[in-house]
């Protein structure tokens, strides 16, 4: 899927001023209307910046676009809380994504952030609040589903009304059961797994120099990348990418490099990926994660710098972060295990 290109300097900060403008009454002729705009945005920008909660969750909301985009199974997906409304009914709230699956089902999808650790925790939203986003809904005739991402686990839940358990102010429901009765299957997510014997071997240039000098520091020209599962090389290039993909955004851990000398000279340094899951040798494999959740890590990379949120959307492709691997895929060299999970609606913790 591909961003449809807009212009926002020129219309986005035009609708801005434009918006600003009737709570402010400025005009388009006076300068001095300008300069009390400029001094507003800024101001504005300087609390939102110093705001944490809502830097995170704004991330999180654009975090959505791409993790489903990138699944492959939508058609459409559309900010759909923007821009003016006129309504008659007080009682409305727009949802944030408008989103439309390949087989022409259509929903609005409401994106939340927890930061619940516990699994056993409740999450719970404001049935006032909820209410008023399902009245939108409603008015064409479409489902409201709640999307909840748990940092704390890196994973997705997709949710509707009927999983969450309604109290008197308040529909709840515990992240253990959010995730049994999640529905995010629809996106095309599953979990990937394959033998947690990963290895990435950089290939030092033989003709430039690859020595130790004598304070043990090493430095190579690579003039050529390996890339291994359960010590076979991988050779077939779709797999050397979906291998290096799950290396860098997968759930596994890497250990200390190991250097191959040929005389005094470097003849390659090798990373190698393992899991920390028991006893995946009996299984013949581990899981490695959630194709959503590897998605997730890689917006992560693209929008923090060392822990801190950097950016909240990027001008990229769902593409550049997703991995494309066919629901038929039969693996040469890169074995792979594919598991979708369907809804358990009548999961109880």
């Amino acid at each position: 899927m591909k961003r449809l290109n807009r212009n926002p300097i020129k219309f986005d900060i035009f609708d801005l001023y434009t918006s600003i403008s009737r709570e402010k009454d400025y005009t388009i002729q006076k300068q001095e209307d300008l300069d009390d705009l400029l001094l507003t945005l800024k101001q504005s920008l300087k609390e939102s910046f110093n705001n944490p909660t809502l830097i995170y969750g704004k991330r999180v909301e654009s975090l959505f676009k791409y993790v489903i985009c990138g699944l492959g199974n939508c058609t459409l997906v559309k900010n759909e809380d923007t821009g003016d409304m006129f309504f008659k009914d007080e009682n409305l709230a727009i949802p944030d994504y408008n989103v439309i699956l390949k087989d022409g089902s259509n929903f609005y999808v409401e994106v939340k952030n927890s930061n619940l650790k516990n699994p056993k925790s409740q999450y719970s939203i404001r049935k006032e609040d909820f209410n008023k986003l399902e009245n939108y809904a409603k008015l064409f005739n479409r489902d409201l589903k709640l999307a909840i991402y748990f940092p704390a686990i890196k994973q997705w839940s997709l949710i509707s009304k009927e999983s969450m358990i309604e109290q008197k102010n308040k529909y709840m429901i515990t992240m253990v059961e959010a995730i049994a009765k999640s529905e995010f299957i629809i996106f095309n997510d599953r979990m990937i797994g394959t033998i947690p014997r990963l290895a990435l071997e950089l290939i030092a240039d033989e003709n430039r120099p690859a020595f130790i000098n004598k304070s043990g520091e090493a430095r190579i020209i690579i003039s050529d990348i390996k890339i291994y599962c359960a010590d076979k090389e991988i050779t077939e290039k779709n797999e050397k990418n979906i291998a290096f993909y799950l290396m860098r955004f997968g759930r596994l851990e890497v250990g200390e490099p190991i250097i191959t000398m040929k005389g005094e000279r470097i003849k390659s340094i090798k990373y190698e990926f393992s899991s920390d899951q028991e006893n995946w040798e009996e299984q013949g494999f581990a899981i490695i994660g959630n194709l959503s959740s590897m998605i997730s890590d890689a917006y992560t990379k693209f929008t923090s710098d060392e822990g801190t949120i950097t950016s909240i959307d990027k001008n990229i492709n769902p593409e550049l972060l997703s991995l494309e691997i066919p629901l038929n895929y039969k693996g040469k060299q890169l074995p792979l295990w594919q598991i979708s999970i369907s809804p358990n609606k009548d999961f109880k913790a």
